[in-house]
């Protein structure tokens, strides 16, 4: 029974995947009658960003220098290297003084739902320290 969930889980992030790639997203702006933020006003936040090809999955906020505290919903696949944390900008169309960090490990809430989002908590410990970064 194990190995047919596991098999499950492979198909579910094989069919993400497919889905992530020929989606063909564009990065457009969703925010009406905003202002633009200075820069590093807001240091705590990260972009958690998928591996395959860079694009913004969802926001997190930097708990330690080497924990994000995020969505359980970002985390589903439990895939730590599919994963990954940018940090240092406002602007993700600009990598100058940005600090990029792999993932160790994911740990989602114990009872997360994801039919009803509650529980919709992850936490990712990062292979490296933004402590000592900007």
């Amino acid at each position: 029974m194990e190995s047919l969930s596991y098999y499950f889980r492979l198909l579910a992030l094989l069919l993400w995947l497919l889905l992530h790639l020929c989606s063909g997203h564009q990065r457009t702006s969703r925010i009406v009658n905003g202002q633009p933020a200075p820069d590093s006003r807001f240091r705590y936040q990260v972009s958690v960003q998928s591996t395959v090809d860079d694009y913004h999955l969802c926001s997190g906020v930097i708990l330690d220098g080497s924990h994000v505290l995020t969505t359980a919903a970002c985390c589903e696949n439990d895939d730590p290297f599919l994963l990954k944390v940018v940090a240092g900008t406002h602007d993700l169309s600009q990598e100058e003084g940005t600090v990029m960090l792999m993932l160790e490990s994911v740990t989602i809430h114990e009872d997360y739902d994801a039919f009803s989002l509650y529980n919709n908590i992850c936490i990712m410990k990062m292979d490296g320290d933004l402590s000592n970064s900007e």
